[in-house]
């Protein structure tokens, strides 16, 4: 039995209140070495130890050291922040990643869509991939919020290739009618 359940799984993980649950256990691990609300700026190398210039939340310039540092931006941003600490192969192959644009439609509503999650990946065959419940975090986990019912649902529509351009060439009308067509499919 134990054979059949390791051959059917996916190596996907899931968690009842979301990938929250993730990032709340780092927070509580980290504690106060975490610094939210930063836009890191670059990434530079003194001596053995990597520096980590960003600016806080308050807007002031600081600087954080590190023994290692990953960089888990889309390539040009990695390449924007830490491009003199890669070879010039790693530069190369960064420069060669190809990206086509995304939409994102945002929808209101009175009632909240999702109760326990915030997230919904959509079958093959869909306008949109993923809905988002964009209001759902908050509503979990700040108290005087959990009676709000208003929610305002992301869907998350992909190119079919990082060469597929034809998002950016749609109206919004076009958007939307493609849309309310698969959320009556749903």
């Amino acid at each position: 039995n134990v054979a059949i359940q390791e051959q059917a799984s996916t190596g996907a993980y899931t968690f009842e209140t979301g990938i929250s649950e993730v990032t709340n256990a780092l927070a509580k691990s980290l504690g106060d070495r975490v610094q939210r609300s930063c836009t890191v700026t670059a990434v530079t190398q003194e001596k053995n130890v990597y520096v980590v210039h960003y600016i806080d939340a308050a807007g002031n310039k600081q600087r954080a050291t590190a023994r290692q540092v990953i960089v888990a931006t889309p390539a040009p941003i990695a390449l924007q922040l830490a491009s003199p600490l890669m070879s010039a192969e790693q530069r190369a192959i960064m420069e060669q990643v190809k990206y086509a644009a995304y939409a994102t439609v945002a929808l209101f509503s009175q009632d909240a869509i999702f109760n326990k999650g915030f997230d919904l990946a959509v079958p093959d065959g869909y306008f949109f991939t993923d809905m988002y419940d964009s209001t759902w975090v908050q509503r979990h986990y700040d108290a005087s919020l959990q009676g709000k019912k208003e929610a305002i649902i992301s869907l998350y529509i992909a190119p079919q290739s990082f060469q597929d351009q034809s998002l950016l060439s749609m109206s919004d009308e076009a958007l939307m009618a493609r849309v309310y067509q698969d959320l009556e499919r749903i």
